[in-house]
């Protein structure tokens, strides 16, 4: 299965990415002679990461314990970190550089220091006494990583079912919502942003307004899953294009938990099907 990226250090220092933001700012900001700093394309790309601790705050049945492959100036060695219940708890530890990833059976790290690197695995342990017991030996190597797997669960589908992996898609109902309450909370009416590994745009020549292009993955030119928009005044909510029924149903459905007394809809969709 294709390796699915969480979030890597290597967006630092990839060139189309940064063009990419720089035509968007060049864009919104009306200045064809817009360049990114170093320091400002730092704080971008750390913005994604805190993107993507906001989508995995989300509780896990048990405790998630690190199995790492540890790279040290003198050798390497095996250990382990408990680490919480909570998914975004896999970034409490960090290198240098680092990426986070799926390879479609198990969530996983790379984690790279000025010596070496670690390899890290990430799995579910039942409770908080079983993942001390589990912790014991390893470090005293009654297990290694195979008896580590064979005494947790895989962290993988707690994950996937956020970004929608295993459809390839979204997890339609709670994706869309978070992404409304991002939008709809956000004190700027002109962003971009990343969730579930879907670009968001949100566009706006108003206060009042805002037009929204979800996209099928973190690549503008993936094609779209959604097109629409939301006045304040009005309470109207447009949906321009929707990549399925079901698709629509759930902006509608998201705008209705905050709009619940009355929301004006018009959807473009129902007329193509």
């Amino acid at each position: 299965m294709k390796k699915q990226i969480i979030w890597t250090s290597d967006t630092y220092l990839d060139d189309d990415a940064r063009e990419e933001y720089e035509q968007y700012q060049r864009k919104i900001l009306e200045d064809e002679d817009y360049c990114v700093s170093d320091s400002e394309w730092a704080d971008v790309v750390n913005g994604y990461l805190a993107d993507e601790r906001m989508n995995l705050d989300r509780q896990v049945d048990g405790v998630i314990i690190a199995f790492a492959n540890v790279g040290r100036w003198n050798g390497r060695r095996q250990g382990y970190k408990i680490l919480g219940s909570t998914i975004n708890d896999i970034f409490k530890i960090s290198e240098d550089s680092n990426e986070w990833y799926s390879d479609g059976n198990n969530i996983r790290g790379i984690l790279t220091h000025h010596d070496a690197s670690h390899y890290v695995l990430y799995r579910v342990a039942k409770d908080i006494e079983t993942a001390e017991r589990i912790g014991d030996q390893i470090y005293n190597l009654e297990i290694d990583e195979a008896g580590f797997r064979r005494r947790t669960r895989s962290l993988h589908p707690y994950v996937a079912e956020i970004y929608g992996w295993k459809a390839g898609r979204f997890n339609k109902d709670n994706s869309i919502r978070r992404i409304v309450d991002r939008l709809t909370n956000s004190d700027s009416n002109n962003e971009e942003f990343t969730l579930y590994n879907h670009l968001v745009e949100m566009q706006s020549g108003t206060d009042g307004f805002f037009a929204v292009t979800i996209y099928s993955n973190s690549d503008r030119y993936s094609g779209e899953v959604a097109v629409f928009s939301f006045d304040y005044l009005t309470r109207s909510l447009y949906i321009e294009a929707a990549e399925s029924r079901k698709m629509a149903d759930a902006i509608i459905s998201a705008f209705k938990t905050y709009y619940p007394d009355y929301l004006k809809i018009l959807d473009d969709t129902l007329k193509t099907e």
